[in-house]
């Protein structure tokens, strides 16, 4: 289903908000320890995008549509996240932005209205997920040991920009119960 720009982006917004209903964004306050650590983490990587990676490429992108003959867009970013990133995604933009929405990367999912071609928005994802040690190795985990109570954790990090323009990585960190360590800087990572 082919939809306008504004129709595609107010009726995402809405669905957005109905989602903020159901499950609200709680105050920083309430997160846990490993969340307020994601949620620097989480929020200094919207910023960093925001302000220094994403406008370059999105500067690519209206290169291509115009090497394409299609018509140049102001794309709507949708940043994909967590609830820490959600609680910084929240501060830094307020409850509204023009350019950016923000929502759970499982909420983007379940959107009814697929944009497959890119036409109309542009996604940031950026969350963390359990590390598990056996999914990348003897190599790291023999580089990285863990003590005792100590969990690996990866901030998965991709900008997709349309089909086949995608980069991303996996950042590799260390919880100790008390702070977020970073071991290694994109161990995994991707381009299309």
């Amino acid at each position: 289903m082919d939809v306008m720009r504004e129709t595609y982006e107010q009726q995402l917004r809405e669905y957005l908000r109905r989602c903020r209903e159901a499950r609200p964004i709680p105050t920083r306050e309430t997160l846990s320890p490993l969340e307020e650590a994601q949620y620097w983490i989480l929020g200094g990587h919207l910023i960093q995008w925001l302000q220094d990676w994403g406008p370059g490429l999105l500067q690519q992108r209206a290169v291509l549509e115009q090497m394409f003959a299609r018509e140049v867009t102001q794309p709507l970013i949708c940043f994909r996240t967590s609830m820490p990133g959600l609680v910084a995604a929240q501060q830094i933009l307020g409850e509204e932005h023009p350019r950016v929405v923000y929502g759970l990367h499982e909420e983007f999912e379940r959107f009814p209205i697929k944009d497959e071609l890119f036409r109309h928005h542009v996604e940031l994802l950026s969350f963390f997920e359990p590390g598990d040690a056996a999914r990348f190795g003897s190599k790291l985990v023999s580089k990285y040991p863990l003590r005792e109570g100590e969990q690996y954790w990866f901030h998965y990090d991709e900008t997709v920009l349309g089909n086949l323009f995608a980069r991303g990585c996996r950042h590799l960190w260390k919880w100790d119960g008390k702070q977020l360590t970073l071991l290694e800087e994109a161990f995994e990572r991707w381009i299309s």
